[in-house]
């Protein structure tokens, strides 16, 4: 056991709430665990806590009639539905963190109170916050109603002068607002009739357009982010559906397990434009289908391969490099006509190495009857010699175009 003395400052500011709460300091029945407020905030029942949606708190607000609404400030659906609480009598705490309205809508409730005659105590831990209430209130003009008991600038003078100046307040006159509130009341049944439409269920699948839209902005904002159609130039393609609104649910599902199954599929077939089978589009694959395609497909392979080997065996007789494209199969063709249709010419004079001016001037001289015939041959020949040098190799004159008919 040690013999200490410890010394200390302490602020007894709040020592008399300290006391309050105090159990023996509160008459029998009276005592604090015994309010209803209380009770409410330590001990609510099950009702009390359940939370209304979003879309329930807007159906209750949009049900409010603008002549009955007291707003000085401007609030959204869960602000109204707080205030309006507070209208029917219900013990609540409302909570968020800075910056998402609760001042405003103490100032909304404040002012909701003062026009159903009633006061309002409003208390805070900081006096920023008071502060702050009592600026929004004096900016609607609501600031003659408060009287401020906490304040450092409040001494008795300026209590009494706040209460004179209070009681010798005129009531403000009275202005007609029959046809401001008839006009909101009919811009808001507009808005209304808009988010309520947003709401319907839409066809057999039962999605919102609202369900909808989403769905739309975060597709557009999925493939925005992807920066590779942007870097090509490429935009997405939009998609028609046929009849969405007769789908079902089960359809919807099974359209979303195919394009699961074809992005996973996707990566092996790129690039698509390159794809042999880019230009296919089957209805449906049944066993017997599938198995009359391989058929077919091991026909057309035979095909081309006994195509292919004529070609060669065609550009070896004409002396010209085997086809590798259409327009190698162009040029083989084009040949290949020239020395089907070409005239009939002799073998010996197709070899002839002599100009052919001489194999004129020889014609000449032997004058034979059959000389003029085949000089008329030789300019022929000429003619076609220079237009096969543009398609044939240089040797291919070597062989026999008789047998090339054949």
């Amino acid at each position: 056991m040690t013999s200490d003395i410890y010394l200390g400052f302490f602020n007894f500011t709040k020592f008399v709430m300290w006391r309050d709460l105090d159990p023996e300091s509160w008459p029998g029945g009276a005592k604090p665990e015994d309010h209803s407020l209380l009770a409410d905030l330590l001990a609510p029942v099950e009702e009390a806590l359940a939370e209304s949606s979003r879309e329930e708190d807007e159906r209750e607000v949009g049900g409010l009639s603008i002549r009955r609404v007291n707003h000085v400030m401007d609030a959204d659906a869960s602000q109204v539905v707080v205030i309006e609480r507070v209208r029917a009598g219900k013990n609540l705490v409302v909570e968020g963190p800075p910056g998402t309205g609760k001042s405003q809508t103490i100032t909304n409730l404040i002012a909701e109170l003062l026009a159903a005659g009633k006061t309002v105590l409003f208390v805070s831990e900081k006096m920023a916050a008071l502060e702050v209430v009592k600026r929004r209130l004096d900016d609607c003009r609501l600031g003659h109603a408060c009287l401020e008991l906490h304040s450092k600038k409040t001494n008795k003078k300026s209590f009494y002068d706040e209460l004179r100046r209070t009681i010798e307040a005129q009531r403000p006159s009275g202005v007609s607002q029959q046809s401001d509130f008839d006009k909101y009341e009919s811009l808001k049944e507009e808005l209304n009739g808009y988010t309520e439409a947003l709401r319907q269920p839409f066809g057999k699948i039962g999605f919102t357009p609202y369900k909808l839209y989403g769905m739309r902005e975060g597709a557009r904002r999925h493939f925005k982010a992807r920066r590779h159609f942007k870097a090509i130039g490429r935009k997405v393609p939009p998609v028609k559906l046929a009849s969405p609104q007769t789908w079902t649910e089960s359809e919807y599902e099974t359209a979303k397990d195919l394009l699961n199954r074809i992005a996973s599929v996707l990566p092996e077939l790129q690039p698509l434009k390159d794809n042999p089978w880019r230009a296919c589009a089957p209805n449906a694959f049944t066993q017997s289908k599938v198995v009359e395609l391989l058929e077919q497909v091991r026909e057309c392979v035979g095909g081309v391969r006994h195509m292919l080997g004529m070609l060669g065996k065609l550009g070896a007789e004409l002396r010209i490099p085997p086809a590798t494209g259409p327009r190698e199969l162009d040029d083989m063709r084009d040949a290949a006509g020239i020395v089907a249709f070409a005239p009939e010419c002799g073998y010996r004079v197709a070899r002839s190495t002599e100009s052919v001016k001489e194999l004129e001037e020889r014609c000449q001289a032997a004058g034979e009857p059959w000389a003029r015939e085949v000089i008329e041959q030789l300019k022929e020949f000429g003619k076609l010699r220079n237009r096969l040098g543009r398609l044939f190799l240089p040797d291919t004159l070597d062989q026999d175009a008789s047998l090339l008919r054949q």
